[in-house]
């Protein structure tokens, strides 16, 4: 009997959750719980080519989903047929000739200015957060970043900030 998507995926989360983080597992999960395994995890993998595959790219694009969505899904479905491969359950990779959506061009991203930054620091003056509005100006760390800090990441005799953590 050949695996089906689902005992794959399985398979593939078994191994994967050896070396990388518990988010990266959750992140693979949400995103196969949510768009393939309802549609395509009962079809055995020796079942899979990239026309049927290709299929199931035109109906998310029909669902309305994002390029970006979309992408995350051909490259997860990419990656667990590489798990197959790699435990030659399968020759060849279905996945690996469909094509990903184009990226739509992102509003651009910009700096505060000089004289934003003043009137901001100038209003968050008297803020009980005032340090950590400044650490966000003045560090670039992320919100998650920001987050996560504790006193103990902070060393006063170095006058170091250590920043080894992040919250969603």
């Amino acid at each position: 009997k050949q695996a089906t998507l689902n005992e794959l995926f399985e398979k593939f989360i078994n191994i994967k959750s050896r070396g990388i983080a518990p988010k990266t597992i959750r992140g693979y999960n949400s995103l196969y719980n949510t768009h393939l395994r309802k549609p395509l995890g009962k079809k055995n993998i020796t079942d899979f080519n990239p026309a049927n595959i290709n299929s199931f790219v035109d109906g998310l694009i029909s669902s309305g989903y994002s390029n970006s969505q979309i992408n995350r899904n051909i490259k997860l479905l990419r990656t667990v047929f590489k798990q197959a491969q790699r435990l030659q359950l399968i020759a060849s990779n279905p996945a690996e000739f469909v094509e990903t959506m184009k990226s739509k061009k992102k509003d651009k991203k910009r700096s505060l200015e000089v004289d934003e930054i003043k009137r901001f620091v100038k209003a968050i003056k008297k803020d009980k957060y005032y340090a950590l509005w400044f650490l966000a100006l003045n560090s670039g760390m992320r919100i998650g970043e920001l987050s996560a800090l504790k006193w103990s990441d902070l060393n006063f005799e170095t006058d170091e900030l250590t920043v080894n953590k992040s919250y969603d």
